[in-house]
């Protein structure tokens, strides 16, 4: 590799070493003193290995060993198959991120920091292994900065353990089964920093002081889930465009969490407090969200939410359930549904502007918010007449930040054994069977002629399961827990899944559904109630099999059948596409004791793999609509004619989407099935004012 001269590339760590001023606490908590300089370069095959200039070292390792405290460790661009652990203060730079790798082969965690006093900057990480703990960057000690770093395809992207005054800035993390893991920690700041295409982009348990800053955290399962944590500040960030049935901020059992001057868009529930003390919005613009915009629930106190905008949302704006909340001087109007809802509870909501001088409304007539109360009460007098001005976020998020859409996970090539004349990566044999010429180079990577989304390459691995590439092939894979309950089972009964099969034949696809006969699918062990969290391993550790370069991700989608899960059902992001479901089969018996748990199950199922295949409450009214199933409602009569399993009125009843051809009201569902969706996912708008 080129190198720099000794005397440019001593001006540029001076200035680098001028610039590493950490804010907040650990400004005064890491103390950078290096001295030393030791050279990587994996262009030094022959050697000498003397980590000078002239002779650098050939791999990260070598310089890590023979470094001595507060030595600096400069590594010029290249890929460096390795894991390394930093075990001694350093500071270890690279010369670029984009071009200075390390690839860790898969192999546990690719950077292990386990001593206090470390700088990492300028590398790109990837390809770590898959299981629970193991990360791209894990994290087990204090005074760390990570600055302007590259890491992506890891199970965890940075993972810190019991770690305090550690500061992440400027760094961009996608594709990874979570951005960010904070167990046990404290004192973090996230800064600057880029979040996409991942289970969660920020995950804190147990953690405290946590700042999160100038962050954009888009294209995210759940953008921020925080739980049992405190102390949490959310400031000047962009948490938009995150999966429609998951959302932006999830905050459970959690206290003294703020969050200023933020833009929150396009995310199924905006932001979360589920049993919650303490906390505060301030300031924040809430817009284009697709469920609940802010959701208070399940006894959270002293919630206040002051001066923000909550505008133009799909369905409700704010949601309170047996919760305290104060909601005071804000603007609220043009929700779809309800601009306030609350359940059992006494509300505190003065001084709002809800689009017209006469305040709210408790009526259909839509030129106006609407409040209801199913009970509880609503202190709304006086209101604003008009406007309130100067509020909600003061900056627009394509001002900061831009959206990339990331495709796929950036798996490694399938081996296929076999003659492969042409070297197209498809064996001959497979090639003659399908009418392709086998001396002739064909592109099968990217050759998808019955436009089903799966590549030749992947229809040719999937061949063992019954795929066509000249007719359009669905596949989905069945997980369900043991149920404990003598006779009670969460598989889906066979002959509705025949049924299910048989409504996507009516349209010429092929559904190939796995319940054990397709290389997967099967009964897992019995799991109590559980979160996010824990759905996210164990779509990690059943669907995946902890396999980062697992094929199946890119083929079939999947569904976990469990007693209770999160929700009812809802579709949910395991690392970094929206391939998957969950159906809590009890929790639904429960509710809906005049059907038979099979048809909740699958019925459920269908209306969740829509999901998957693209179809959303922003595309139309009538999906995933709760207020179709209410007659009071005006979309009850609205959406009469919506004959779809995505209809909540008749999830339970129609195993089939709609054709569009029940009249007014009604929408083609079929047509408007996005088959490259569950591994192209992306919602929302690439930026909003």
């Amino acid at each position: 590799m080129k190198k720099l001269p000794v005397v440019l590339f001593s001006i540029l760590l001076l200035t680098c070493f001028n610039a590493v001023v950490c804010s907040q606490t650990c400004i005064n908590s890491i103390g950078f003193n290096f001295i030393n300089k030791i050279y990587i370069d994996d262009d030094n095959i022959f050697g000498p290995w003397l980590g000078t200039l002239e002779h650098p070292y050939q791999n990260i390792l070598q310089g890590i060993e023979n470094a001595t405290y507060n030595d600096i460790i400069y590594i010029f661009s290249g890929i460096y198959n390795e894991t390394i652990d930093i075990n001694k203060p350093l500071q270890i730079s690279g010369e670029e991120p984009n071009i200075t790798i390390i690839n860790g082969l898969y192999n546990g965690s690719t950077v292990n920091i386990s001593s206090d006093n470390v700088k990492f900057s300028s590398i790109t990480i990837r390809n770590s292994g898959g299981y629970s703990r193991d990360a791209g960057l894990k994290i087990s000690s204090n005074d760390v900065l990570v600055d302007n770093c590259v890491i992506y395809r890891t199970r965890n992207g940075v993972h810190l353990n019991k770690s305090k005054n550690v500061e992440i800035r400027n760094c961009t993390l996608n594709t990874n089964g979570e951005g960010v893991f904070l167990n046990n920690s404290s004192n973090v700041i996230i800064k600057d920093c880029e979040f996409s295409h991942s289970a969660f982009g920020i995950h804190s348990e147990k953690s405290k002081e946590i700042f999160v800053i100038d962050c954009y955290i888009y294209t995210n399962g759940i953008g921020c889930l925080m739980i049992d944590s405190s102390n949490i500040s959310f400031s000047d960030s962009a948490i938009c465009d995150n999966n429609d049935n998951q959302g932006g901020v999830f905050l459970l059992n959690c206290k003294n969490i703020s969050l200023k001057d933020c833009n929150i868009f396009y995310n199924g529930v905006g932001v979360n407090f589920d049993n919650c003390f303490s906390s505060t919005m301030n300031s924040c613009t809430l817009s284009y969200n697709t469920h609940f915009t802010v959701l208070v629930e399940h006894g959270s106190k002293d919630i206040s939410i002051s001066r923000c905008e909550i505008t133009d949302n799909f369905r409700f704006g704010v949601h309170v359930s047996d919760s305290e909340v104060y909601l005071n001087k804000c603007n609220i109007f043009n929700n779809s549904i309800v601009g306030l809802h609350v359940k059992g509870v006494r509300c505190y909501a003065t001084n709002n502007w809800w689009g017209t001088f006469l305040g709210p409304l408790f009526s259909e007539i839509r030129f106006a918010d609407r409040i209801r109360k199913d009970p509880g009460s609503i202190d709304f007098f006086p209101w604003s007449s008009k406007p309130i001005k100067e509020i909600g976020s003061r900056w627009g998020v394509s001002d900061r930040f831009t959206k990339i859409n990331r495709n796929g996970y950036g798996d490694e090539i399938i081996i296929f054994p076999g003659l492969d004349s042409d070297s197209d990566e498809i064996p001959d044999e497979w090639e003659e069977k399908w009418g392709y010429d086998k001396n002739k180079w064909d592109d099968h990577s990217n050759l998808d002629p019955d436009g089903d989304a799966l590549t030749n390459i992947e229809e040719c691995f999937a061949e063992q399961y019954g795929s066509n590439p000249f007719h359009k092939d669905l596949f989905l894979e069945f997980d369900w827990t043991v149920n404990l309950d003598a006779g009670v089972t969460n598989k889906p009964p066979q002959n509705l899944i025949e049924e299910m099969k048989q409504r996507f034949a009516d349209h010429n696809i092929s559904l190939h559904v796995d319940t054990g006969e397709l290389g997967g699918g099967g009964e897992i062990p019995y799991k109590d109630s559980f979160y996010y969290n824990v759905l996210k391993d164990i779509y990690w550790e059943y669907f995946l099999n902890n396999d980062l370069n697992n094929p199946r991700k890119n083929i079939f989608h999947y569904g976990l059948i469990c007693n209770y899960g999160p929700g009812n059902g809802f579709a949910f992001i395991g690392w970094a596409h929206l391939n998957s479901f969950c159906i809590s089969g009890q929790m639904l018996a429960n509710a809906n004791p005049n059907y038979e748990r099979g048809q909740l199950i699958v019925t459920g199922s269908m209306h969740e793999t829509g999901h998957t295949l693209g179809l959303f409450a922003d595309d139309f009214g009538g999906n995933d609509n709760r207020a179709s199933v209410l007659p009071w409602f005006w979309e009850y009569w609205k959406y009469w004619n919506y004959k779809s399993c995505m209809n909540y009125r008749y999830t339970w009843d129609i195993l089939d989407y709609s054709d569009g051809s029940n009249g007014p009201g009604d929408f083609d569902d079929w047509e408007n099935i996005d088959f490259k969706f569950f591994k192209n996912t992306s919602y929302g708008q690439a930026s909003i004012e």
